[in-house]
């Protein structure tokens, strides 16, 4: 073959600078969220970045005198013009951004094969293998163009674009604008076009911003409300049962003819729908004549391009749906058009929920065990109406180059329509494995008759349907050819039996919800999905079975990935040292402990003393305190008041002494537990907040055969409750490591504490967080009274000294069926818990209205600062601020649930906002004003699942003092601090003596629980 190619390509060192300046120009670039549907495809991707099934073409014979030149002009304009066009994808702070590059040359890659003529066989090779090759979306454009030349005045033009970029409405725009252009380049004029109002970047902005509160729970709702009943995957008429994931498609061709058309859309007209509800009306038809399922599910794709300012941009606008479809054989035809119209009017009108939250709803509803999720993607429905394309650009003509290449299918049907100048072409795409040519013939020959007895039997019965008939003997046919074949959507159940798998098991069955899992069971089949495979992959991290998503696409069964999981060791970054901002409850800590005069501020500790299950050595450990450290920046925070402020410094690693080793094997056990207690107090003494240092650990060896003790202490301006799990999940890798002579394997670091504490501060003085302050200064404040005290000089003398504790647990079994429960009602078990304190503290104070002071672990609570926290150690928990009102009009726990719900949406940050206002913002003012209204007299925390797992310890009995001294004073007058430990729900109630009576405590706690359980138990 005589072929000539102009690749246009530069020489190495000219690629290589181009890059290095294209890597440059990105990181000062704009960072842009995705939009949903992009996020969904960025997700899929990752699982295999080679997959070329998203990459998209349209091919287009130009004929007439081309200038070349001004060809790739015009192209360069059009990706001038559109930004998402050269934008590229990366992530950042653990989620997908995307970043339009500076404008550069886009250069058109020529073929030359006027030597062979127009071979349509050759031109559907080289198509192929242009749209085959993969798009790098970190660092390249997500679009491409190639012309080759067939004859003097012959070419084709081959557009090849990812579909993170594009969705079919766009390339009418892509064509237009390029015509466009050309006809003014050539003439020597500049384009004339005019200006965009908006980048696709700034539509996907914008849609992530409407989609929170009020408006994010009416969709979550609506969606949730329309899965309460289970869904069973179609019994298509195919030919062979699907045996593997085989996406192989054919396509078959066919056209509804102008006439019929003409009285479809009379049809429309008269009973008030759009042509799209009629045709769909007419597949879901044929579809419940083939199986006579009453009630399935069918996808069709909606756009979102529903503003005058997004008409011109190119982009992802569309939305993938799912619609119930609900037959009946004594419905009318007419019946069937109103519910479905009904169906599609009200799906668009929600189509704004992310489609994996909508998938979460209708994986709750399959019925049967092993049931395939995957398995109710079966048909997808399209209907757009396109101009007769004829571009005639003066010197030169556009005309459609009609592809036949096979490409990937999704579902195992696919009918595409478009509606050309009167009649409308449908392009019927299948998968192969299962289906033969010669049914889907059949199948589109009964959809034909159908559509015209459709438009003659609109009040009859589907049942009457003249070719139900002829239906319904294909449809046992087709079920005779499939008998006896095994149903490999039933998979024999293989427990896990190794150490490993019943991790891995137990992780998925977290992820998918799912209380059985086999070691052969497929991820993708049990309902696994991209996102839901990442999620997975993090947590099988947490337990040092490394995945990646290629493994999972490659093998997507436990026993394989087991076999097969990445044994690499993961390299820990550069320490990071130096000054970086406080966070917000390290500014609260440093201002309460000055404004005060707090007596040690160093006393301020997380303490935990455990007991050892095997003896430890004290040489590893002492190694062990100290990669930690050196690992974890946070542990290294020293602070320093300089010009009347304090400022956090980070230090580099050294000697310093961190870890104490203590033989009190000499001593009695009683004489035991009095030199614990008193040496943990005295390391506490030894922290100091400029010095250091703020982290210690110590071994108590208490003779031979005796379990040892090991102490950990860190003050809390380094460390909260997470970071301390974190640090105790590390500490026991490094020394186990280190005991087995292997070589050190922590997790890959994630965002820092120093690129926290700047964001957290950039946005504490953002025009964000600024909205809030109406929120806050509107409140009702004057009707949320102090909680009543049994002594009248309690709040003078709410002391650390004077704190007592008591705990209330419900039963394994109350456990069990409340988070069962909650399942039910699809909510969290947080919002259940805060709705029942609500309710008591209101009862108790005698109003509607109380304030209740939240703890989070700050890590995740504010959208704009999309940082992984999962893995760095810090004080990031905060204090946030929920004034509540009562909820007296609901008749169930379901309606009340639903109502605190919407209560709690309408809160900016989910009240945190609070903590930054009157820490950071800047605004003294404000901030005295906001805390003068503040009540602060109940702290919540509700600290998740703490289960006991495979450990090198347990919890010890021996005290190790207080964490604070007993003069100072307590933050709040009753802490109600929950979790669920050994699967049990425990509430800790502590108060002060001083304060309250013990049996005013066991009041309040008493009616806690019973409130609890007569609702949701």
């Amino acid at each position: 073959m005589n072929k000539k190619e102009n690749n246009n390509f530069t020489t190495d060192e000219q690629k290589a600078l181009l890059l290095k300046m294209v890597a440059s120009k990105i990181r000062a670039a704009k960072r842009s969220p995705l939009s949903f549907s992009q996020e969904r495809i960025w997700s899929i991707t990752q699982l295999n970045p080679d997959n070329t099934s998203f990459n998209l073409s349209n091919s287009f014979y130009i004929i007439g005198e081309l200038n070349e030149s001004v060809l790739e002009k015009s192209l360069n304009e059009v990706v001038r013009r559109h930004e998402i066009l050269r934008s590229v994808f990366f992530v950042e702070n653990q989620k997908p951004v995307q970043v339009a590059l500076p404008i550069f040359s886009f250069k058109l890659k020529t073929i030359d094969q006027s030597a062979i003529g127009p071979d349509k066989t050759g031109l559907e090779q080289i198509i192929s293998r242009e749209r085959k090759q993969s798009f790098d979306l970190q660092k390249g454009l997500p679009f491409r163009a190639v012309l080759i030349k067939l004859a003097a005045q012959k070419y084709i033009l081959i557009l090849i674009i990812h579909q993170i970029i594009i969705d079919a409405e766009s390339w009418p725009i892509i064509i237009q604008d390029l015509g466009n252009i050309y006809q003014s380049l050539k003439q020597g004029l500049k384009p004339s076009l005019s200006n965009l109002p908006m980048q696709y970047a700034d539509y996907a902005s914008w849609q992530r911003q409407r989609l929170i509160g009020e408006s994010y729970l009416l969709l979550n709702d609506y969606w949730r409300e329309r899965f309460k009943e289970s869904i069973a995957p179609l019994q298509l008429p195919a030919d062979r049962v699907l045996i593997t994931r085989a996406t192989k498609a054919y396509t078959y061709k066919f056209n509804i003819e102008s006439e019929i058309v003409a009285q479809l859309k009379l049809l429309s007209q008269k009973e008030k729908v759009s042509l799209f509800v009629t045709l769909l009306t007419t597949l879901n038809c044929l579809l419940y004549m083939y199986t006579k399922q009453e009630h399935f599910l069918i996808f069709s794709s909606v756009s979102s391009k529903n503003r005058p300012e997004l008409k011109a941009l190119i982009g992802l606008f569309s939305n993938l749906v799912p619609l119930q479809i609900k037959i009946m054989e004594k419905l009318s035809l007419k019946q069937i058009i109103e519910s479905t119209h009904k169906e599609v009017n009200d799906a668009v009108a929600h189509q704004d929920l992310p489609f994996d939250k909508i998938t979460e709803y209708i994986k709750m509803k399959i019925p049967g065990e092993r049931i395939s999720f995957t398995s109710l993607f079966q048909v997808m429905f399209t209907f757009r109406y396109e101009d007769e394309f004829d571009y005639d650009l003066g010197e030169i003509r556009l005309e459609p180059f009609e592809s036949v290449l096979e490409k990937e299918v999704d579902f195992q049907i696919r009918l595409g329509m478009i509606e050309r100048q009167g009649h409308i072409a449908c392009a019927l795409a299948y998968n192969a494995s299962i289906f033969e040519e010669s049914t889907i013939k059949q199948i589109v020959a009964h959809y034909l008759i159908f559509l015209e007895t459709f438009l003659n039997a609109i009040n009859r019965p589907i049942s009457e349907a003249p070719v139900l008939q002829s239906i319904m003997r294909h449809s046992e046919q087709l079920a005779q050819n499939r008998a006896g074949s095994q149903d490999t959507q039933i998979i024999k159940y293989t427990p896990p039996t190794t150490d490993e798998e019943k991790r891995l098991a137990e992780i998925w069955q977290e992820v998918l919800n799912i209380d059985k899992i086999g070691v052969n069971d497929n991820f993708f089949n049990l309902g696994g999905d991209s996102l839901l495979a990442l999620r997975m992959i993090d947590k099988a991290k947490e337990e040092n079975i490394l995945l990646n998503p290629s493994l999972i696409t490659n093998f997507p069964t436990i026993s394989e990935l087991i076999k097969n999981q990445d044994k690499s060791v993961v390299k820990i970054e550069n320490d990071i040292t130096g000054e970086i901002p406080l966070t917000c409850d390290q500014y609260w800590y440093l201002k309460i402990m000055e404004t005060e005069g707090r007596h040690q501020p160093h006393r301020f500790n997380i303490n935990m003393l455990f007991e050892t299950t095997a003896p430890l050595e004290p040489q590893y450990l002492e190694k062990a305190v100290q990669t930690l450290i050196e690992y974890h920046d946070g542990l290294r925070a020293r602070f320093i008041k300089k010009d009347s402020s304090w400022r956090q410094f980070i230090v580099q690693p050294d000697n310093e002494q961190s870890f104490y080793f203590y033989d009190l094997s000499s001593l009695s056990e009683t004489e035991q537990k009095s030199a614990i207690e008193k040496t943990a107090n005295d390391l506490q003494n030894k922290f100091d907040l400029q010095k250091g240092p703020l982290f210690l650990v110590a071994l108590f060896h208490l003779g031979k055969d005796k379990p040892q003790r090991l102490f950990l202490t860190s003050h809390h301006l380094v460390a909260d409750n997470q970071s301390i799990e974190i640090l105790f999940r590390d500490f026991q890798k490094v020394y186990q490591s280190l005991v087995n002579g292997r070589n050190i394997q922590l997790p890959p670091k994630v965002t820092s504490l120093k690129q926290y504490a700047i964001g957290l501060n950039e946005y504490a003085k953002s025009s964000s967080l600024t909205k809030e302050i109406d929120y806050w200064l509107n409140l009702p404040w004057d009707k949320v009274p102090y909680f009543p005290v049994d002594y009248p000089d309690g709040r003078e003398n709410n002391l650390v000294e004077s704190e007592r504790e008591l705990i209330l647990s419900l039963s394994t079994e109350e456990t069990n069926v409340l988070l069962g429960n909650v399942k039910t009602y699809q909510t969290q078990l947080v919002n259940v818990l805060l709705l029942t304190l609500m309710d008591v503290l209101t009862e108790w104070s005698n109003s509607i209205w109380t304030e209740i002071n939240v703890v989070n672990s700050g890590r995740n609570i504010i959208p704009e600062l999309a940082f992984d926290l999962s893995h760095t150690v810090g004080w990031f928990a905060m204090s946030g601020v929920l004034v509540l009102q009562k909820i007296d009009d609901a008749s169930t726990a379901e309606e009340m649930i639903r109502q605190f719900e919407r209560n709690l949406a309408v809160i900016p940050n989910q009240g945190y906002g609070f903590c930054l206002l009157t820490n950071l913002h800047g605004d003294e003012q404000l901030a005295e004003k906001l805390l003068s209204f503040r009540k602060e007299e109940i702290l919540f925390n509700f600290m998740g699942k703490r289960e006991n797992e495979q450990s090198m310890f347990k919890i010890a009995k021996e005290s190790t003092g207080l964490r604070d001294n007993p003069k100072d004073r307590r933050f709040t007058l009753i802490n109600c601090i929950s979790a669920i430990a050994n699967s049990q729900l425990t509430i800790r109630w502590s108060y002060s003596r001083n304060v309250h009576k013990r049996t005013t405590i066991e009041g309040l706690a008493n009616r806690y629980m019973e409130l609890l359980k007569n609702r949701f138990i």
